[in-house]
């Protein structure tokens, strides 16, 4: 049994270990789905409440790391009770799951740890871990890459402003990070320890003005009508 123990606290969550049972395990093609039922226990009940157990919420699908090549899937299946004082369902929190994308915290840190740090693809990232890579986009995007709170947005399209790169030598440079756009952008000039580009070394990006101000897409012949570029960082920051 404590050799069971041990292997259970590498195969899963430690919360999953501590307060679950593996009831079923079940392996079709290279997906492994691993069923677990909580204990019979609440974990912080209320002086005076008395419980009475009423079955399961419904089981949740949450993805894990894959074991072997093969993907991993487990259905957690959380006890209800009922409060006879308050007369409402009530369960145990289990604090191992991103319920966002519906993924071990712990894999949700490790995709967004590595997606954020690495000019990589979700796709590429997906296929070495056994996952879908369409699936691993939209999650990485809805739910771990903080898109949705990112407070530029709204105008990322056309700017964007990082204040705390902000220093006394700048540059001011453009690129075309797809076909059909290209940008103005200040950043900290070049050092022998730093190269252009490199993390914190970005402060403003702007989108070229044209004729009507419609940013259509760029060519090199086509004709800039734009104001100074003290100006239009002006909408912005100060110089």
């Amino acid at each position: 049994m404590e050799a069971t123990k041990e292997l259970l606290k590498v195969l899963l969550p430690e919360d999953l270990w501590e307060s679950f049972d593996i009831v079923d395990v079940k392996k079709v093609s290279n997906t492994i789905t691993i069923t677990l039922e909580e204990h019979d226990q609440i974990k912080h009940p209320e002086a005076g409440h008395e419980y009475e157990k009423n079955g399961f919420y419904e089981a949740k699908r949450v993805e894990d790391y894959p074991i072997r090549s093969s993907k991993v899937v487990l259905m957690v299946k959380r006890r209800r009770w009922i409060d006879f004082t308050t007369g409402r369902s009530v369960g145990n929190t289990c604090d191992t799951v991103a319920h966002g994308p519906m993924m071990a915290k712990e894999l949700a840190l490790f995709f967004k740890d590595y997606l954020d740090s690495h000019p990589v693809p979700a796709s590429a990232v997906a296929e070495h871990c056994g996952k879908d890579g369409d699936r691993l986009k939209r999650q990485y995007k809805e739910h771990l890459s903080g898109y949705r709170e990112w407070d530029q947005r709204h105008h990322a399209e056309e700017w964007l402003l990082f204040p705390e790169n902000k220093g006394e030598r700048l540059s001011i440079d453009e690129t075309a990070p797809s076909q059909g756009e290209l940008y103005n952008h200040c950043q900290q000039q070049r050092s022998p320890q730093r190269e252009r580009g490199d993390s914190g070394t970005l402060w403003p990006r702007l989108l070229p003005y044209y004729h009507g101000h419609n940013p259509t897409p760029l060519r090199r012949n086509t004709q800039l009508l734009q104001p100074p570029l003290h100006q239009r960082l002006g909408r912005t920051a100060e110089l």
